[in-house]
């Protein structure tokens, strides 16, 4: 009974050793680096997500770089229609708003940054972006020192007041209605135009579109500028 006893539990023994040999194995056919590898590190260690093993130390993870403000990139034609450029200052002029009294451009600029918009009823996009102005701009940004003024380009009174109406656009408005302002700031028929000026006037970004992209820089500009994040 003894020698029962005991030879159930060699038996026993046997099996557990047998079946901890074929983990081991499965461990290393199945692990990375295929069958029979033990890793895909040097000399069979294993390798870490970043590519150190585990023998080594993580390196120096180096920071992301700053945001700073978006570079104007545009392909030939488009560049060839822009008669100023960054750093550049904005031309001076004199408009007349909606009830026929004249300003100085640079009366209505911010304590900080200007956003001057170039626009026409007959274009979607410039419609879009009157929309947007009043919550990407001028509910967040208007106590902060800036600015924004829009140039309407062609249109008649009336037809701007239904556009502002229909966007419900809340910002300055400027009237170009024979085009000569904008005709010192780009040839062509293009728009909407964006521009951000410091508080010098001078061009810190613009693009002569209008997109989700527009906005984006837009607003990067605008933080950059007023050092919420980044910098200049």
């Amino acid at each position: 009974m003894r020698q029962s006893n005991r030879s159930w539990r060699m038996a026993a023994l046997a099996g557990l050793a047998a079946v901890c040999v074929g983990c081991s194995g499965s461990a290393e056919s199945n692990g990375p680096g295929g069958p029979g590898a033990k890793g895909n590190g040097p000399n069979g260690s294993v390798e870490g997500p970043n590519g150190q093993t585990a023998n080594e130390k993580p390196g120096k993870v180096e920071p992301l770089p700053l945001p700073t403000i978006p570079k104007v990139v545009l392909d030939d034609a488009l560049k060839a229609t822009c008669l100023v450029w960054v750093d550049d200052t904005l031309p001076q002029g004199q408009l007349p708003d909606l009830d026929g009294n004249l300003h100085p451009i640079k009366d209505l600029f911010g304590k900080k940054l200007t956003v001057v918009v170039f626009w026409s009823k007959g274009n979607l996009y410039a419609l879009q972006e009157l929309q947007d102005l009043g919550r990407d701009v001028v509910e967040p940004y208007s106590d902060k020192g800036v600015a924004v003024i829009a140039v309407n380009v062609g249109d008649p009174p009336e037809q701007v007041r239904q556009a502002l109406k229909m966007t419900g656009a809340a910002v300055p408005v400027l009237l170009d209605s024979g085009g000569a302002y904008f005709g010192t700031v780009a040839t062509g028929k293009k728009i909407p135009r964006t521009y951000v000026l410091g508080a010098d006037g001078k061009i810190l970004w613009f693009d002569p579109d209008y997109s989700e992209a527009t906005s984006r820089n837009m607003i990067q500009t605008i933080r950059v500028a007023l050092g919420e994040i980044g910098k200049r």
